[in-house]
């Protein structure tokens, strides 16, 4: 081989090389090359899964090919809409941010388009017994709340003096409410009480996750019962009755005369469902699975079940 011909490969692969390392540090970077306007943009991941899978996806209205679980490549960094549908079930739509060279996560219950049936009354749930009885002291100063494990009576905690009524008790957590529905959790396992600084009406209990969901009537909230977080779920008026979804990823609201479906997610977005309506449901439970759900209306003397999965 000529020296001339060497020199003639030598710069021909320099050039390759001079033209590519740019692009493949574009590439690692996430900037992709759009074929409809030629121009680079950076680009992330969305992974999508949903409870029950097999949900078709859009991704800013455009099908996607596959279902859920799916992982689509190459978006656009910025915020999309992803709608998520399957046959025999509500469509709901979640605005996801993708940023670029990472992966958004999108995990949400999706719930089936089903009537709901009426009973003759509530099934018979055997609740948990919590392990302790309870008992309000008035010691002339406070109200002393004690717990009596194992024939042996502890002092969990001292409350101001008032009226208190039981909104649940489990073997991790008590909850009262004063007559002003002012709330405070109990501690059942190790002692000590948290004033929640909040007033609610109506609670359910995440053990797994250990959050209380709670509202007044006018705001949901959620409370992380180690860290003493509290986070806003949202604000309606004439909020009847709440429910976690065992998921931990929605939360069940029977809001005026509807029961509606709210997801929640890493991204502050709370996509909703109206799942029955003309309701006026007073209380609501779910089953384990959260396949079922019952609910009473008029102050517990009617009695339903509507499915949510198929």
């Amino acid at each position: 081989m000529s020296k001339k011909v060497r020199a003639i490969i030598f710069y021909i692969f320099l050039t390759v090389f001079l033209l590519a390392a740019p692009l493949i540090v574009l590439y690692t970077a996430g900037y992709r090359l759009s074929l409809n306007n030629q121009r680079l943009h950076r680009s992330g991941v969305v992974a999508i899964s949903t409870i029950p899978r097999s949900a078709n996806v859009t991704l800013d209205g455009q099908a996607q090919s596959g279902r859920t679980p799916l992982v689509i490549q190459r978006v656009d960094a910025g915020r999309h809409t992803i709608t998520l549908s399957k046959k025999g079930y509500h469509e709901v739509s979640v605005e996801v941010p993708v940023e670029a060279n990472q992966t958004s996560y999108v995990h949400l219950p999706i719930f089936a388009d089903a009537q709901a049936t009426s009973l003759p009354a509530l099934p018979d749930v055997v609740a948990t017994e919590p392990g302790y009885k309870t008992a309000l002291v008035d010691n002339g100063s406070n109200i002393e709340v004690r717990l009596i494990k194992n024939g042996q009576i502890h002092l969990a905690a001292l409350l101001p003096q008032d009226s208190y009524k039981t909104l649940l008790a489990n073997a991790d957590i008590l909850v009262l409410a004063s007559t002003h529905d002012e709330l405070y959790v109990v501690n059942a396992a190790s002692d000590g009480v948290r004033a929640v600084g909040a007033r609610a009406t109506m609670v359910d209990y995440l053990e797994s996750e250990r959050l209380l969901l709670f509202t007044d009537g006018l705001e949901v909230n959620t409370l992380n019962i180690d860290s003493g977080e509290k986070t806003l779920i949202t604000r309606e008026s004439n909020v009847r009755a709440v429910a976690w979804h065992p998921s931990g990823e929605a939360v069940i609201l029977a809001i005026g005369s509807e029961i509606r479906a709210l997801g929640l997610d890493n991204f502050g977005a709370r996509p909703s469902v109206i799942l029955a309506t003309g309701v006026n449901a007073d209380s609501l439970k779910l089953d384990d699975a959260g396949k079922r759900l019952w609910f009473t209306t008029e102050n517990g003397s009617s009695a339903y079940v509507l499915p949510l999965a198929k």
